[in-house]
């Protein structure tokens, strides 16, 4: 039991998923504890343990038959949701790796894409990644199609930004993400994310001087904002036209576009782009506002943006 639960374990969660009593169980740990299997590491009110090695761990858990080894990540799962529920918000990926390990695959999934979600909250793209790949490999035994092709554009979408933070905007990992959703989103005739997974191309293309590209994506990208007449698309719309005439060269098209991107900007409202999309729109814009301003000779302004 304490091998399922990890390296480490505390006494709580393995009196909570075991079937002995409290006196029992307390001997059998004394007798780990004096074969030196595993040391105590935090003292009362509750006792933490960790086993020695990692291969005494690892030996243990191999001696589970894979059903009985299945049983005990289901039972782990459930008890952390039940008599640990702070586990779902501070360790998401704990329970998706309980519930994987149990194969129950859908909330593995769910649980792998809240730890992702947080991961990049935390900027630790890296293990964000992590967890949303691993939720691919498992989306991919799902039996429904219909299910499978929404969480896989939801694990998509959501892997772009940690992939631009990591390995950079004009990176091969962020097309193939952002095209699959792409992808997936004909395949479902889903417009919300599409405008996602454009934007996402559409800084891909930018970076690597692609700039017709790019400029004809931020055309589709207003396209799609003014259709669903949402502000906020219509602000990344705008900011994704103006900023490759930047580069093209049509300055005047350039701040027309950036000034209507700039006027419909909310730090309040639009501060969690930068988890979507990878930066802060409001930046992006004013940052390339400013050069173009002081390209036509608008110095004070320039330095005012």
């Amino acid at each position: 039991l304490a091998a399922a639960l990890g390296r480490e374990f505390s006494y709580e969660q393995l009196r909570s998923v075991s079937s002995q009593s409290q006196t029992q169980l307390r001997l059998a740990l004394d007798k780990l504890q004096h074969a030196q299997l595993i040391f105590r590491a935090t003292s009362s009110p509750e006792p933490a343990y960790t086993f020695k090695h990692a291969i005494i761990r690892d030996a243990a858990y191999r001696s589970l038959l894979k059903n009985k080894r299945q049983q005990i990540h289901q039972r782990i799962a459930q008890v952390l949701e039940k008599e640990f529920p702070e586990t779902e918000q501070t360790q998401p990926e704990l329970l998706a790796y309980h519930y994987q390990e149990a194969a129950v695959n859908v909330k593995a999934i769910s649980y792998w894409q809240r730890a992702g979600q947080r991961a990049v909250e935390q900027s630790a793209n890296n293990e964000a990644i992590v967890h949303f790949q691993r939720g691919l490999e498992l989306i991919k035994t799902l039996p429904d199609h219909a299910e499978r092709t929404q969480k896989e554009l939801s694990f998509q979408i959501s892997v772009g930004a940690p992939l631009v933070m990591t390995k950079g905007y004009g990176a091969p990992e962020v097309e193939k993400a952002y095209g699959r959703a792409r992808e997936l989103c004909r395949e479902m005739g889903e417009a919300r994310q599409l405008f996602t997974a454009l934007r996402g191309l559409w800084v891909f293309y930018l970076v690597r001087a692609e700039y017709r590209i790019a400029h004809e994506l931020g055309g589709r990208l207003l396209t799609i904002a003014e259709s669903d007449q949402n502000s906020s698309f219509q602000m990344e719309a705008q900011m994704a036209l103006g900023i490759p005439l930047f580069y093209l060269p049509d300055i005047v098209g350039c701040r027309t576009h950036l000034d209507r991107a700039v006027a419909i900007y909310d730090p309040d409202r639009h501060r969690s782009h930068a988890f979507l999309y990878g930066q802060d729109p409001g930046i992006a814009t004013q940052g390339f506002r400013a050069w173009m301003l002081g390209l036509l000779g608008l110095k004070d302004q320039a330095i005012k943006t």
